[in-house]
C-alpha cells in the first residue's frame, strides 16, 4: 500500500487579494447525506448574516436549496466547471467541511490554497485545529455553529488561519506531488 496525497494547482488557487464583504459558507462536493450537510445549512442558518453556498450535485440538492418548502436556504447552483472553483472560493469568508466520513479531500486543499479560513469536521483531513484552521465535532451542531461564527466574526483568527492554510497547503502543489505520482505509475508499469 502506498500513501500519496491529493494535489492542488497553488497558482489557480491562490489567495484574493482582499477580505470578503459576504458572510457566505462555501461547501464544495457532493451533496450527499455522509457530507453532512443538514446539519451544516442548521448550524449556518443559526448565524446572524450567514449564508450557505453548496457547489456540487447530489440528491440532497432538492433539500439544501431547491424550491421545496422545507429546504435549508442554501444557495446551490449544481456543479461548476473546474476553472470557476477558484472565484467561487475567493468569493467566500470561509470553508465549511462536516463530513462525517471524510479521507484527503481535494476541494480542502482548493480552498485552503486559496488562503480560505476552513471549519473541518474530526472525521479526518488535513486540518490542525487552531493552527491551520478549526475542527468541530461532526455530530454536534452547536460545535460546527461556533467554529464557523468564529471565523466570520474574528477577522485576526480568520486571517492567522487563512494564512497558514495557504502554507500547509503549498506543501501539496502540483509541482511537488506531480513529479511522485508519475514516478510512482511509472515504478509499477514495467
Amino acid at each position: 500500500i502506498v500513501y500519496h496525497p491529493n494535489w492542488v494547482d497553488t497558482d489557480r488557487f491562490c489567495p484574493r487579494a482582499e477580505s470578503p464583504v459576504s458572510r457566505r459558507v462555501l461547501y464544495v462536493g457532493r451533496l450527499v447525506e455522509e457530507k453532512n450537510l443538514l446539519r451544516l445549512a442548521q448550524a449556518v442558518n443559526g448565524i446572524w448574516g450567514a449564508h450557505l453556498r453548496c457547489v456540487g450535485e447530489g440528491p440532497l440538492h432538492w433539500a439544501l436549496g431547491g424550491a421545496h418548502p422545507a429546504s435549508y436556504r442554501a444557495d446551490c447552483p449544481g456543479p461548476l466547471d473546474w476553472a470557476a472553483l477558484p472565484s467561487e472560493y475567493r468569493a467566500a469568508a470561509c470553508f465549511a467541511l462536516p463530513s462525517l466520513t471524510e479521507g484527503h479531500p481535494k476541494a480542502l486543499l482548493e480552498a485552503m490554497a486559496c488562503g480560505l479560513p476552513c471549519a473541518v469536521s474530526d472525521r479526518g483531513g488535513v486540518v490542525r485545529h487552531e493552527e491551520t484552521g478549526l475542527v468541530f465535532g461532526a455530530e454536534s451542531e452547536q460545535s460546527m455553529r461556533a467554529a464557523i461564527e468564529r471565523l466570520l466574526n474574528d477577522q485576526n483568527l480568520a486571517q492567522r488561519l487563512g494564512s497558514a492554510a495557504r502554507k500547509e497547503a503549498l506543501k501539496y502543489s502540483i509541482e511537488t506531488l506531480m513529479p511522485q505520482e508519475i514516478a510512482l505509475l511509472r515504478s509499477v508499469a514495467i
